[in-house]
């Protein structure tokens, strides 16, 4: 449309995915290496994980460390906060 690639997400397999895990919160999608930029270094990670069981276990670690664990909670805005009244 816009001359700009997105991944397409399997909706089915992601519905059975987050059905089975109970949860609807989409942090698989997130976290996906075929979520990231199209660019050379994802390319290559890419490539690697769908050839190398060895290359699987080094990119999700190298994911860790650069991307983080667990993502950062964002602060709860001020109109949410409970009142101490």
């Amino acid at each position: 449309m816009d001359g700009v690639k997105r991944w397409q997400i399997n909706q089915e397999q992601c519905f059975n995915y987050w059905s089975i895990i109970g949860t609807d919160c989409g942090r698989c999608v997130a976290v996906c290496p075929f979520s990231h930029p199209d660019n050379a270094l994802h390319n290559l990670v890419r490539t690697g994980i769908k050839r190398s069981a060895l290359f699987r276990t080094a990119a999700l670690k190298m994911d860790d460390v650069i991307y983080g664990r667990k993502p950062k909670p964002a602060a709860i805005p001020d109109w949410a906060r409970l009142s101490e009244n």
